[in-house]
């Protein structure tokens, strides 16, 4: 009996490990690590795809492959939760993946054509992100601006937040890489690769897939990749053909302003808006618009907007509040001059706060977060400005805030607004709700390299 129990065992033992060796088998097999690549491409696809320096992540299922209707630009690509869009650039690239699992497991020698596929479909996905939706870029490029107005709010409250001392979350090269005042430095065609994330490695992994998989020589391999490259760079250019165009127009515009033919560069302006109508809703083309336009002495939407910029650069806010207010003062007015009154309202409520006048700061920050909405740094610095000057609104101010936190994605930011709420507890005495918001501030964001002091020292009472 005991002989046969043995054998049995014996008998399970061995079909386990044979069963194990065939399953390792066929995941380190040709097929099985094709697949497995092929998986991980998918999470890749619906992973973020541009990452917005306070919101939360734009992901390949969120973004559309253009916007002929209402551009995708705030406040609609500002909503939280997001929907998933079948229109979104990832849904054909699952699709195709999909298509390169069935091939790789009926036909092992498509393995590369697999690959290809997925290369040919994941350019212009990426070359659709980047350059179809102007608007969703200048939408990033106005949170690193907040982002900035931020660090100053927290900074004054006190030195040890992390958003005024720890760099922020689009940081690389070991700089905070928020710009000052309202330039930037890059040109448009290239500010979205500052705030890419995974979606364009599909581009890598599939490239180098098709030259791993492919047999023959390597020159006959990178030919075949080249191949697939071509395709996928010819379908971007489709994809994309409008900006180009639109590209054109706005060179022989600056090329005919520096010329001083001032009606022919407002023709080549009038030729943008025809060939990319999603450019007119942003901050470059406003400016292009109210920069002819103020040359030629002219007075309209345009050209405040620019004489106001021209004040902000130059920290004359007051000015640029009194000439953008008739322009972008209700609810119908353009979003681009909305944004730029907001910011304008933004650095004077922040200069009330190197003033130590909180209370001012709130009501600028108020006005500013009821223009634009959608632009989370305002109503951010005006909760936690409000806590500063009456800490006794902190169970007030923690039951409207804190569900809005939703849609932030900076984690040193809902961390800090937690701190705040529990400095407020504190200095009103209720010490067991202080330190139920010190216990989330430090769940939220706390690293060796930056260590959350603020909220453990609040913690123990410091």
């Amino acid at each position: 009996m005991k002989s046969s129990f043995s054998s049995k065992l014996h008998d399970l033992g061995s079909w386990l490990l044979a069963s194990a060796a065939a399953v390792g088998r066929t995941l380190l097999s040709n097929r099985g690590l094709a697949v497995i690549v092929l998986l991980g491409c998918a999470v890749v696809a619906i992973s973020p795809w541009l990452r917005p320096a306070i919101s939360r992540d734009l992901r390949g299922v969120h973004i559309p492959w253009s916007s002929p209707g209402v551009p995708f630009a705030p406040p609609h690509a500002a909503e939280v939760p997001r929907q998933w869009l079948l229109s979104g650039v990832a849904v054909p690239i699952l699709v195709v993946i999909a298509i390169g699992i069935f091939l790789v497991v009926t036909r092992r020698h498509r393995i590369a054509t697999s690959f290809g596929l997925l290369l040919a479909i994941s350019l212009p996905a990426a070359a659709a992100v980047f350059w179809n939706h102007p608007g969703l870029v200048e939408f990033c490029e106005s949170e690193v601006r907040q982002r900035a107005v931020l660090r100053e709010v927290f900074r004054h409250q006190s030195e040890e937040l992390l958003t005024g001392g720890a760099p922020d979350r689009l940081v690389s090269g070991g700089f905070r890489n928020t710009p000052e005042g309202y330039r930037s430095k890059l040109h448009s065609i290239l500010l979205p690769f500052r705030y890419a994330m995974y979606g364009p490695w599909l581009v890598v992994i599939a490239a180098v897939g098709v030259v791993v998989a492919r047999s023959g020589s390597l020159r006959h391999r990178l030919a075949y990749g080249a191949r697939w490259a071509i395709a996928g760079l010819l379908l971007a250019a489709a994809m994309t053909w409008p900006r180009w165009v639109a590209e054109y127009h706005w060179i022989q515009a600056n090329r005919y302003e520096d010329a001083n033919r001032l009606a022919e560069a407002e023709a080549s302006l009038d030729n943008v808006r025809s060939s990319m109508p999603a450019l007119t809703a942003t901050r470059r083309y406003w400016l292009a618009r109210g920069r002819v336009g103020y040359r030629q002495k002219r007075q309209d939407a345009y050209t405040s907007y620019y004489v106001a910029h021209q004040h902000a650069i130059d920290g004359r806010y007051s000015e640029a509040y009194a000439v953008l207010r008739p322009y972008a003062g209700d609810s119908d007015s353009s979003v681009v001059a909305r944004e730029l009154l907001a910011e304008v309202i933004s650095r004077t409520a922040a200069n009330h706060i190197v003033a130590g006048d909180y209370s001012a700061a709130e009501i600028e920050w108020t006005e500013a977060a009821l223009i634009a909405p959608w632009m989370p740094g305002h109503w951010i610095a005006q909760y936690t400005t409000a806590l500063a000057a009456n800490p006794v609104r902190a169970e007030e101010i923690e039951s409207e805030l804190l569900p809005r936190l939703v849609t932030v994605g900076d984690r040193m930011v809902n961390s800090d607004v937690a701190s705040v709420i529990g400095d407020a507890y504190f200095n009103v005495g209720d010490f067991v709700k202080a330190r139920e918001m010190y216990d989330r501030s430090i769940a939220n964001f706390h690293l060796p390299k930056y260590a959350n002091l603020h909220a453990q020292e609040g913690r123990l009472g410091l």
